[in-house]
């Protein structure tokens, strides 16, 4: 194996893999049903993830056939 020395570290492509949930995109008021979830669920757990690291909050609740979460701020 060759050691190379002075090639620079080039920018990083991907940071992470793509969420499957709409966080991002979400503005204040705005919610997203979630089918069959609870909110014990992934979906909340990732929302309230996202909102710790991004400073937004998010808010869940329970509804028939699944859980709805609202962006609060």
């Amino acid at each position: 194996m060759q050691i190379d020395k002075g090639i620079p570290i080039g920018e990083n492509s991907k940071v992470g893999r793509p969420s499957k949930y709409p966080w991002h995109e979400m503005d204040d008021g705005d919610s997203v049903f979630i089918e069959g979830e609870t909110t014990a669920g992934r979906a909340v757990v990732s929302a309230r993830r996202f909102g710790k690291i991004s400073g937004k909050c998010f808010v869940a609740r329970t509804v028939e056939g699944g859980v709805r979460i609202w962006r609060t701020e």
